[in-house]
């Protein structure tokens, strides 16, 4: 039986068996390095060290499951969270979980997420984020000229982003 078929029966048996030892059934999950099943017995069982969990699925360095956990999971310290996620460098969930989080540093996260230069999820940011820098944001879809391209296109599109372009040109562009 391969790990993922471990992991998943673990995960199964913590929430069906009513005889499960949570301590045991947690460090076998772990042993299995499978972050899909970490992140669920987060969601699902009824006894989850979340921080152990947390530092599980830190040291996996999976982004998408960082990012899961930090939105589904009833406990999950944010600090700790947000700076494993920074250093994956996935723009992708440094997006999602700016947009979705209950906690994020924004500051921290706009610089994470320009340094990645994806100028898809810096225009996605752009539409969701709370707070955001559209002149900044604006320099990464024009220097990318091939990539950033149709999200330029979609920035001309967006009312929020036609907003903050329009105020920007007003204002004398100024990078």
């Amino acid at each position: 039986m391969d790990e993922k078929n471990i992991a998943e029966n673990i995960h199964k048996a913590g929430i069906f068996n009513k005889d499960f030892d949570y301590e045991k059934g947690f460090e076998d999950l772990v042993a299995t390095d499978e972050p899909e099943y970490i992140y669920r017995a987060g969601r699902f069982w009824k006894f989850f060290d979340y921080e152990k969990g947390l530092d599980a699925l830190i040291q996996i360095n999976l982004a998408r499951y960082i990012y899961y956990a930090g939105k589904e999971w009833k406990v999950f310290n944010f600090n700790k969270g947000f700076d494993a996620l920074m250093k994956t460098k996935s723009s992708e969930f440094i997006f999602y979980a700016g947009a979705y989080w209950r906690e994020f540093d924004f500051e921290t996260g706009f610089k994470c997420l320009i340094e990645t230069g994806n100028p898809e999820y810096v225009f996605r940011a752009g539409t969701l984020w709370r707070v955001f820098y559209y002149d900044k944001a604006w320099q990464i879809l024009e220097k990318n000229i091939n990539s950033g391209a149709k999200w330029r296109g979609k920035a001309f599109e967006n009312p929020l982003w036609k907003r903050e372009l329009k105020r920007i040109w007003d204002n004398g562009f100024n990078p």
